[in-house]
């Protein structure tokens, strides 16, 4: 598993224990990726490991309280990442940057994801929102790389929870 530590970087967490203090992955996408939306069975078990990653990270990070509303965040962005993304890898990172945690996703296309209108009956249309509702309800931001392929958000970090 890649992971990513620099040497400036604290090896440990809050309780001692040696955890990667950035996690940096690339999913190979197998299935065919047609930008309409429909998702390649193969794929389809990206979303829930990148939210177990995500949440074992967090908890060796000791940062438990931000499990939930990252878990959400990351389904959301890879699922959208499998579905309108381009290219054969979608890539995903998570990192501690001063008194924020940092989510990027990437997905290789240059159009970023924008917010749609779903009737009550669709069965898509409403990940954006839920993203944008998500890190605006645990303070964090939301944006875009300058080339429109990577899509980063930010969570505060308690203080006491931060390292120095």
């Amino acid at each position: 598993m890649p992971f990513h530590k620099t040497p400036d970087e604290t090896p440990t967490s809050g309780r001692g224990r040696l955890f990667p203090t950035s996690l940096d992955l690339e999913f190979k996408v197998r299935g065919r990726r047609t930008g309409s939306g429909a998702m390649d069975d193969a794929d389809a078990m990206f979303p829930g490991r990148a939210r177990r990653l995500c949440k074992a990270w967090l908890r060796l990070a000791d940062q438990e309280d931000l499990v939930d509303w990252l878990e959400l965040v990351v389904s959301e962005l890879v699922t959208n990442a499998l579905r309108y993304g381009w290219g054969s890898t979608i890539t995903f990172g998570l990192g501690m940057d001063g008194d924020r945690l940092r989510l990027s996703v990437g997905d290789g296309n240059p159009h970023p994801p924008y917010v749609r209108t779903a009737d009550s009956s669709s069965e898509r249309g409403r990940g954006m929102r839920i993203v944008i509702q998500a890190v605006r309800s645990a303070g964090g931001e939301l944006g875009f790389s300058r080339d429109g392929t990577t899509t980063w958000c930010t969570f505060p970090i308690s203080e006491e929870k931060q390292r120095v």
